[in-house]
């Protein structure tokens, strides 16, 4: 279909051109849809690598059972995920770490996840990222603490 045709033929019917418009916009909605979700795997794929590569943790160093970590990277989640921020859960974990290899440990098994608040303002992100995002100057501060207690150069 050469262009001439195909604008007198709009031209000629307008219903035509309204399919056609809504056809665009669709078109247009779903490669932006696309564009946003390869763009969102690919930077978790990248972020989790980060984490691999800048946060080694020596196993010989953990001072948990292998499980733990795990548990406690969900119960980090948990406390985080929703409305309100269970401070008092996140406190005690940090108060338990004893050295950077547990809190690498427990960044690497949290990965990447998305904080959820029911449709509003959801947060893609990692540990360090969900804390910042989560906890208010005076926590921040608390946990910076504990991070420097334990060694590690990690800032919240």
């Amino acid at each position: 279909m050469n262009i001439d045709k195909f604008v007198t033929d709009i031209t000629k019917n307008p219903a035509k051109a309204i399919v056609y418009a809504v056809l665009l916009v669709l078109g247009i909605i779903l490669i932006y849809w696309l564009y946003t979700q390869i763009k969102g795997g690919v930077s978790a794929i990248v972020e989790r690598i980060e984490n691999v590569t800048e946060n080694p943790v020596e196993d010989d160093n953990l001072t948990q059972n292998p499980s733990w970590y795990s548990g406690t990277a969900n119960n980090l989640f948990n406390a985080m995920n929703g409305w309100g921020t269970g401070w008092s859960d996140i406190k005690g974990i940090f108060a338990i770490l004893q050295n950077v290899d547990d809190w690498n440990e427990i960044k690497k098994q949290y990965g990447t996840r998305t904080l959820e608040h029911f449709g509003y303002a959801d947060v893609v992100g990692n540990l360090v990222a969900h804390l910042q995002y989560e906890l208010d100057s005076w926590e921040k501060e608390h946990i910076n603490n504990e991070l420097m207690r334990i060694g590690s150069s990690d800032r919240i």
